[in-house]
C-alpha cells in the first residue's frame, strides 16, 4: 500500500549533488588474498567535497536539493550548501535508505595524519595511489604536518620513508609513525643526609667480607649544637611534551617530614638537624 505521503516524495525531482573528489576500485595484495577496495582520492583542508553547482538553473525546472549531512571531519557550509573538508584526509561515501523519505547522502574523512589520543605519537595515512593523481612531494607533508600542529619529535627519517612511499605509488594500505612525544620524568623524592657516618652495616666490612662487629656504629656520640642530618627536598622531573608541542608537567618526588623526638631538634630555616 502506497501511502499520500510516499506518493508526494515520489513525484519529488531532486538535484544530486556533484562530488569534488573521485573513487575508484582498487585491487590490495597478490593471487587467493588479493581484495578489491574503494579508494577515495586524498583531498586538503578546505576543499569542497559535495556541492550543486547548477542548482539556480535546475531550480526552475522544478528540482530541489537532495538531501546531505557532513560527517565526522566535514563541515557544511550553510551558504553555498556544500560539504567541505575540515582537515585532509579520504573522503567516504555513506548513503543512507529512509522510509518515505529520499536518501540521505552523508560524507566522512579519514585523516592522513592520526594523532593519538594522548597526542603523544602521530602517523600518516597511506591509501593505494589512484591514476592521475600526482604524488604528494616533501613540501606537501610539511603542509601537512603543519596543518595538524605537529612541531614535537618529528623523525626526519620516517618523513623520507613516507615520501618514498608516496613517490612509488602505494598499492596497498599503509601507516607510518613520523612524531613521538616525550613523557614527563619521574622525580626524586625527599631524603635524610647524614652528615656523620652511621653505617648502614652493625659493623665494619672487612677487605675478605667479613664484618667485625666490635665496630658497630649503631650508637653515634654527637656534641650539643651539632649538625646531625640534612633534609634534600624533593625533586621535580623533566618537563615532558606531546607532539603538537603542549607542555606536560613533570612528575614531583614524594616529601619527607621530619618529626624530632629526644636529643635533636629540626630547623626549617635551613632544613637541618641538630643535637641538642
Amino acid at each position: 500500500m502506497v501511502t499520500k505521503e510516499q506518493e508526494s516524495n515520489s513525484s519529488l525531482k531532486f538535484l544530486q549533488p556533484e562530488l569534488g573528489f573521485f573513487q575508484k576500485k582498487v585491487q590490495v595484495g597478490r593471487g587467493s588474498t588479493a581484495e578489491e577496495f574503494l579508494v577515495s582520492q586524498l583531498v586538503r583542508k578546505d576543499s569542497i567535497l559535495a556541492h550543486f553547482p547548477n542548482y539556480a538553473a535546475m531550480r526552475k525546472k522544478g528540482y530541489l536539493r537532495a538531501p546531505m549531512e557532513s560527517g565526522k571531519n566535514v563541515v557544511f557550509d550553510e551558504q553555498t550548501h556544500a560539504l567541505v573538508a575540515a582537515i585532509s584526509g579520504y573522503p567516504r561515501i555513506h548513503v543512507l535508505n529512509r522510509d518515505d523519505l529520499p536518501d540521505l547522502l552523508v560524507i566522512d574523512l579519514i585523516p592522513c595524519i592520526k594523532i593519538s589520543h594522548n597526542k603523544m605519537q602521530a602517523s600518516m595515512v597511506i591509501h593505494p595511489a589512484l591514476p592521475k593523481t600526482d604524488p604528494l612531494d616533501g613540501n606537501d607533508i610539511k603542509d601537512l604536518l603543519a596543518e595538524a600542529g605537529i612541531i614535537y619529535g618529528v623523525d626526519h627519517d620516517a618523513l623520507n620513508q613516507i615520501q618514498t612511499a608516496l613517490a612509488g605509488q602505494p598499492s596497498d594500505f599503509d601507516e607510518i609513525l613520523f612524531a613521538e612525544g616525550s613523557f614527563p620524568g619521574e622525580g626524586e623524592d625527599a631524603k635524610l643526609e647524614f652528615e656523620l657516618e652511621i653505617g648502614p652495616l652493625a659493623g665494619h666490612l672487612l677487605e675478605d667480607d667479613t664484618i667485625d662487629f666490635r665496630d658497630r656504629k649503631v650508637m653515634v656520640g654527637v656534641k650539643e649544637g651539632q649538625h646531625v642530618a640534612t633534609k634534600i627536598p624533593a625533586v621535580l622531573g623533566s618537563l615532558g611534551h606531546n607532539v603538537l608541542g603542549e607542555e606536560i608537567p613533570p612528575k614531583k618526588g614524594k616529601d619527607l617530614k621530619i618529626k624530632s623526638i629526644g636529643d635533636v631538634r629540626f630547623s626549617s630555616r635551613d632544613s637541618c638537624v641538630y643535637a641538642t
